[in-house]
């Protein structure tokens, strides 16, 4: 997170805490609203953990942080005005992967009860609630339920190190014949290639796999993202860029 972020990443968090508590009733408080106001505006100076910044033609319109325990997604926020069109769901990929790149086997989160959007993104992404109850939440001041979610994580290291591994390749390619052969459905060969490239976020090929993902998925932004990531551009119609990739992805194998 650059400096010049700061500003932007404290109005962002504010925005987005503030549209996700309306069945909060806590957060018509005075105390905790301001209790919110002051804990976005000094974190951005004083974060301390791995900080991602979601930005579209040079506007911060979301962002994620780990900042207690490495393995631990601690924020996620997006821009009210952007949400629904695949912004968190990027934050949260790139988190795990950096996750399980720093050798976890787990990933873990935890949000208010009545955020039931998050919720479902997370158990979309995979997250299986392990907990649930009243707490006392130290930035607000007040107790909120919450809701503890952990996902387990593929590791690869003994394949890999970070470094693409053919077998990874090889199983995307063959759960992409499997969507093409179905008709690009989201279903569990989707789920599947998706998670396969979540893991090797940051390696060009499974960057791509990971735009068609989204693209079959009809998520646009998410899409153009990861595309952008991989130095891609679309091609054609589902099935020729599949066509191209496949041709392309063949030959590392």
């Amino acid at each position: 997170m650059a400096a010049a972020d700061h500003e932007a990443v404290a109005e962002v968090g504010f925005a987005a805490w503030k549209s996700s508590g309306k069945d909060e009733a806590a957060f018509e408080e005075p105390k905790v609203v301001e209790a919110a106001r002051t804990a976005f505006l000094d974190y951005p100076a004083t974060a301390k953990g791995d900080v991602a910044v979601a930005e579209l033609a040079g506007k911060v319109i979301g962002w994620a942080a780990r900042e207690d325990e490495p393995d631990h997604i601690s924020d996620i926020w997006v821009d009210p005005a952007f949400q629904g069109r695949g912004v968190g769901s990027a934050l949260l990929g790139h988190l795990l992967a950096r996750i399980s790149a720093d050798g976890f086997r787990s990933a873990k989160i935890h949000t208010r009860a009545t955020n039931t959007g998050a919720i479902g993104l997370y158990q979309r992404s995979g997250f299986s609630i392990v907990r649930r109850g009243p707490e006392q939440d130290p930035s607000l001041g007040t107790i909120l339920e919450k809701v503890h979610l952990e996902k387990e994580l593929l590791a690869d290291r003994e394949q890999g190190g970070g470094f693409m591994a053919k077998s990874n390749l090889a199983q995307m390619v063959e759960a992409f014949d499997r969507l093409s052969a179905g008709g690009f459905k989201v279903d569990t060969d989707w789920q599947t290639v998706h998670q396969i490239c979540q893991d090797h976020e940051g390696e060009q090929f499974f960057d791509w796999g990971h735009a068609l993902c989204h693209r079959i998925e009809g998520d646009d932004w998410n899409a153009d993202y990861w595309y952008g990531r991989a130095g891609k551009t679309r091609t054609g119609s589902i099935a020729d860029e599949w066509s191209v990739m496949r041709t392309e992805l063949s030959a590392h194998l």
